[in-house]
This record gives structure tokens, C-alpha cells and sequence, in this order.
């Protein structure tokens, strides 16, 4: 687990990682609310390639996921996902850029959120 990524999940509100030791995988969880069934939302995994590389899949814009994976040669539409809607990075690519991977971790964390009923989204957005 990258250190930059621990950090970017730390500070969103209401998120978390989970090892899923079954999937060979960290999942980046938003929880909206803290109701009984808190209806949790994954919006990143990272996972190691078959190849052994690290991925890190993002939730995000269809538009703009094309757009970067056209741009960077690190990114690619997701890994084992709905390739539209989830960009893969490679940590491990020698032109990743950490600044990058961080915003894109936080832009997958807003699309995340606009998903949700305005009434979930509100509390969120104001502890941004």
C-alpha cells in the first residue's frame, strides 16, 4: 500500500480501505451515512497486475477517462471493470506522477459522490 494513497483516502471524508485478502485487493470505500445499512460505495481498488504491477483502478467520468487514456501512457480503461466508467494507473510505469494519482483518487471520490440522492450528498461536500 502506497503511502500518497493511504494519505488521499485519510483525508475524504467518510472513507475507508479494506484488505480484501480474497481478491488479492485494497478497496476504497465511501460510507455515506452511518445508518444501520450504511449502503457503501466502492469507488477504487488496487490490486497487483498478473504480470505483478500495481494497479490502481478508479471510478470515474466516461468522457474524461477516455480523454486520460489517450493522454497518459500509465493509464488504461479499467482492469477487470466496466471500461468506461474505471481507468486503471499503473504505479509502476516510469511516467506515473504521484500528484496525478492523487487527484484522480479524489475525482474518483466526487463522481462517487454525485451518484448519491442530493440529501447524502450535501453532508458529504460540506466536510470537504
Amino acid at each position: 500500500m502506497p503511502d500518497w494513497l493511504r494519505d488521499t483516502v485519510a483525508e475524504l471524508p467518510c472513507t475507508r480501505l479494506e484488505d480484501r485478502t480474497a481478491w488479492t485487493a485494497w478497496v476504497l470505500w465511501l460510507t455515506p451515512r452511518p445508518d444501520p445499512k450504511p449502503r457503501d460505495r466502492w469507488f477504487g481498488l488496487l490490486m497487483p497486475h498478473p504480470d505483478g504491477h500495481p494497479l490502481l483502478t478508479l471510478k470515474g467520468d466516461p468522457e474524461v477517462n477516455l480523454l486520460r487514456d489517450e493522454e497518459f501512457e500509465w493509464m488504461f480503461p479499467g482492469y477487470h471493470l466496466n471500461h468506461r466508467h474505471w481507468l486503471s494507473l499503473d504505479l509502476s510505469h516510469p511516467a506515473f506522477v504521484v500528484d496525478q494519482a492523487r487527484a484522480l483518487v479524489e475525482d474518483a471520490w466526487d463522481v462517487t459522490v454525485a451518484s448519491l440522492p442530493k440529501r447524502v450528498q450535501a453532508p458529504l461536500l460540506s466536510m470537504r
